[in-house]
């Protein structure tokens, strides 16, 4: 049974040798070496390991140099040249020593392999007290080396202690830690190596007890190992199932939110379509208005300037059979006053769009000017009262004061004895400015109200009043670039407010 459990491993070990490159000139060597301990010709194994371990020293590969020198003093053993071995292994650790202290950098993994040599090397001699020494220094070397495979060779050397000195139990515990370190590890590529290599230096050693151990639990690992990739592999097929489906969740995510955004800039350009089209009808619309408008500011110019030149036409006409009636007569005043205020009228509407010029008035005093001349008009009792400041604006003074002017002679009429007219000025910013004209009369009546300044807007007694005053007043508010407006919300007598924009 045990030479079939070391033809197996031989198998095994034969298997598992790869060329993966160019080997150097020590790796030659070595391989070399190994070749004549085959043999069984250790003296020629010795030397070529001996070259090899040179060579890897000049290379600066001092693991591999140090274990060229262990194979090298296992060799010397071999051909009982015991002497001889612990020679070369002193000799190697002294070299490594003055390495160390040249570079100041301990070199736990040399030093270990050097004393590995000499544990191999008590335990063929059988002195077991150097071979307790030696694995008490190897401990303490693996100890502070701190690595993997330097504890790896650490439960090695323990468990062949122990099955050299005849405590195959304490050996298979050493084994057993060994075993378990191999199948802690993640990387199995790494944990079949280390198990064909301890195959490896079990076969070598002559080991049969640690070639069944280690074959043992090869074995178990290899199925555990199977098992275990099989559901790696199935576990790898879900997740590419599962990625799969979620890029295909995605990407139906993605085509639903760009079919949406392109759905959604459909209807977008269709309002805006929609929008534009509804905007050039709109468009369109406005400038045939416009259009009409201008055609229909043209004709009502046209038919102003017709109207001014017939107005002035028939006071030309009427000049002189008035001339021939008797003056002092009310008709013939009221039509003489009718005939003037109509040729103003024309006037002043013909050049609406000419505005009067500006220039600086000092209120108080434009004010009370305008107060003095309307004295000699008012009826008994009647006060006047004005709420100006001292401030200078920017008015035109002469077509101001005629727009006030007729403002205060409408309030002196409708202004019963005893009554009171005001006369107020108020700034209201600083491009508008307001004279404000008061009465406590009776009032413009309602039906006359929207009516006021248009002129010929009802029949009335040329003896008593054309009506135009006003009408002329508003078309001078305008050419002064402002507004006459009547206060219809005022109750207590008549409000008119004269806005002017500077």
């Amino acid at each position: 049974m045990k030479k079939f459990v070391l033809i197996l491993a031989m198998i095994l070990i034969g298997a598992s040798l790869t060329v993966n490159a160019e080997p150097s000139s020590a790796d030659q060597m070595m391989a070399q070496a190994k070749a004549a301990a085959v043999q069984k010709n250790y003296s020629q194994a010795a030397g070529k390991y001996i070259q090899a371990y040179n060579s890897y020293f000049s290379e600066k590969n001092y693991d591999e140099a140090a274990r060229a020198g262990m194979f090298a003093s296992n060799s010397y053993a071999k051909e009982k040249n015991y002497d001889g071995a612990m020679r070369l292994l002193n000799k190697i650790d002294k070299n490594f020593s003055e390495l160390e202290r040249a570079s100041g950098k301990r070199l736990f993994g040399p030093h270990f392999q050097i004393e590995r040599g000499r544990l191999n090397l008590y335990i063929t001699v059988r002195n077991d007290g150097g071979a307790r020494a030696s694995l008490a220094k190897l401990q303490a070397l693996a100890d502070s080396a701190r690595s993997r495979s330097i504890n790896n060779d650490m439960l090695y050397s323990q468990a062949k202690y122990y099955y050299a000195y005849g405590h195959p139990e304490q050996g298979d515990v050493y084994t057993a830690r060994l075993i378990r370190q191999f199948d802690s590890e993640k990387d199995y590529k790494k944990a079949k190596e280390d198990y064909q290599n301890l195959i490896d230096r079990a076969v070598a050693g002559n080991n049969a007890r640690l070639v069944d151990q280690t074959y043992e639990g090869y074995i178990k690992w290899s199925d555990s190992i199977g098992a275990l990739d099989a559901d790696n592999k199935a576990a790898v097929v879900k997740k590419q199932y599962d990625q799969s489906l979620q890029t295909i969740s995605d990407r139906e995510s993605t085509i639903k939110s760009k079919t949406g955004m392109i759905i959604a800039l459909a209807i977008l350009l269709a309002v805006s379509v929609a929008v534009m089209v509804i905007l050039c009808v709109v468009l369109w619309r406005f400038i045939a208005r416009n259009r009409k408008m201008h055609r229909a500011v043209d004709d009502a110019n046209e038919r102003n300037a017709q109207k001014t030149l017939l107005i002035r036409n028939i006071s030309s006409q009427m000049e002189p059979a008035l001339a021939s009636l008797d003056q002092n007569h009310p008709a013939v005043k009221g039509m003489r006053r009718f005939t003037d205020h109509a040729r103003e009228l024309s006037e002043v509407e013909s050049t609406l769009d000419e505005r009067y010029p500006l220039e600086d008035v000092s209120i108080q005093a434009f004010c009370d000017e305008m107060v003095e001349q309307i004295r000699p008009m008012l009826k008994p009792g009647v006060s006047v009262v004005v709420n100006a400041s001292k401030a200078v604006a920017q008015l035109n003074k002469e077509e101001t004061a005629k727009v006030i002017m007729q403002l205060l002679k409408y309030a002196a009429e409708q202004t019963p004895e005893g009554g009171k007219i005001t006369l107020d000025y108020k700034k209201r910013g600083a491009k508008l400015q307001q004279l404000i004209v008061t009465d406590t009369g009776a009032g413009v009546p309602d039906d006359m109200k929207d009516n006021i300044f248009r002129p010929f807007a009802s029949n009335i007694d040329l003896m008593q009043d054309d009506g135009l005053s006003l009408p002329i007043a508003a078309l001078r508010a305008v050419k002064l670039n402002g507004s006459l407006k009547l206060d219809t919300s005022y109750r207590h007598g008549t409000r008119f407010t004269l806005d002017i924009h500077s």
